[in-house]
């Protein structure tokens, strides 16, 4: 791999404005946006999408299905990052936000150094989540929006435990773009 790809994660929860941020940011530096959900939705849908993950059985099905979507990412990912082409990588990363060692098990997958790889949090705040995905109005929302199911878990909006640096989601994208600017730095 080139000494020069790096990975940025964005991360955050759904409707936080990960998506924006991230093709944002790809745009800015030209590097390759690999976004989770334009990944992979076209075949989860097929298969039954959110309104399956409701069944009875859904918590086994929704960590095998998850477990795939994730792996199409990394491996995508790891491709770019091996012939030198820096990357965006757009999702939850609820795993790798909330447990260090994932994080590294993770850098470790795509061949990245510590220094090499950016968590980019965008912290947004519920109940502006809630009013976005109301608005949004998306089919892998309306399900569980439906069902009565919920936001994600309290601890799920809270910061990550790895280093990070911190986008409100609530400003406005030129905003959210002059603070990475200000923070941000490749070395090696």
């Amino acid at each position: 791999m080139s000494t020069s790809a790096h990975a940025i994660f964005v991360v955050g929860v759904s409707a936080s404005g990960k998506s924006t941020l991230g093709r944002s940011l790809a745009r800015e530096l030209g590097w390759t946006m690999l976004d989770l959900d334009t990944m992979t939705n076209p075949l989860f849908e097929a298969v039954g999408g959110e309104a399956k993950m409701l069944s009875s059985d859904a918590q086994a099905r929704r960590t095998t299905i998850n477990s795939v979507r994730y792996e199409c990412l990394f491996a995508t990912a790891a491709e770019n990052l091996g012939v030198g082409n820096s990357v965006v990588l757009v999702a939850p990363f609820t795993s790798e936000r909330l447990d260090e060692t994932v994080w590294r098990q993770r850098l470790s997958q795509l061949g990245l150094a510590g220094d090499s790889a950016t968590l980019v949090w965008v912290d947004t705040p519920r109940n502006i989540v809630l009013q976005r995905i109301r608005a949004r109005r998306a089919s892998r929302d309306l399900a569980w929006l439906d069902s009565g199911v919920g936001l994600a878990p309290v601890d799920a909006f809270g910061p990550p435990v790895v280093d990070h640096m911190r986008i409100d989601g609530t400003i406005t994208g030129r905003e959210q773009l002059e603070a990475f600017r200000e923070s941000f730095a490749i070395t090696g």
